[in-house]
């Protein structure tokens, strides 16, 4: 099966109250407490883009129910055979969809105090930081582990398959697959998005 990764993007677009209920899982909705716009922009487009990729490649009218590994990796519970990561910072969120496992990562570009690039081993140069900062959490969501083992270096294991992704010059994303298969791509903003729901 061929790996799916659908962008969106936004700026300080308003988004109607009633969408995050509707298309957001009640545990994600509880686990976000109050939060301010821009948070709930970055969690509504993350859902939204996988339920754009459920209703793809499974036919699905509404987001399946969702259950979770282990080590706290989201999946579909009635549909095993589709693996998934999300991820979201300001003004992006991506979702990955594959057969097989599957990490995706994004963050917005931005300063990186010296100490901190030190501490976690990476370059200095906010491009260069991020750059190695979401190949490393791209790698470990494929894996199902845990955000904290992105603080010391994380080396290639075999079967993996890394590549960065361009969703514009603000944000550095990258994909971590053990599918060598065709990656599609789908970019929109979140307005175009939301407009289908």
């Amino acid at each position: 099966m061929d790996t799916w990764v659908l962008a969106a993007h936004w700026e300080e677009e308003e988004i109607p109250k009633v969408l995050l209920t509707h298309l957001v899982p009640p545990e994600r909705l509880a686990r976000m407490g109050r939060p301010h716009m821009e948070e709930q922009r970055q969690v509504l487009a993350a859902y939204a883009l996988l339920r754009r990729g459920a209703a793809r490649l499974l036919n699905c009218t509404t987001l399946p129910e969702l259950s979770y590994g282990a080590r706290g990796k989201p999946r579909f519970a009635a549909y095993p055979q589709l693996q998934f990561s999300l991820s979201h910072t300001e003004g992006a969120a991506l979702c990955a969809l594959s057969g097989r496992a599957v990490g995706v990562d994004v963050e917005r570009i931005r300063p990186v105090p010296a100490h901190r690039a030190r501490r976690l081993c990476l370059s200095e140069t906010p491009e260069e930081f991020y750059a190695g900062w979401v190949e490393r959490e791209s790698r470990v969501k494929c894996r199902g582990g845990s955000a904290l083992s992105c603080r010391k270096p994380v080396a290639e294991e075999a079967g993996e398959h890394y590549r960065a992704l361009d969703v514009g010059r603000e944000w550095a994303a990258g994909l971590c697959t053990l599918s060598c298969a065709q990656v599609h791509r789908e970019n929109l903003c979140l307005r175009q998005l939301l407009e289908t729901e």
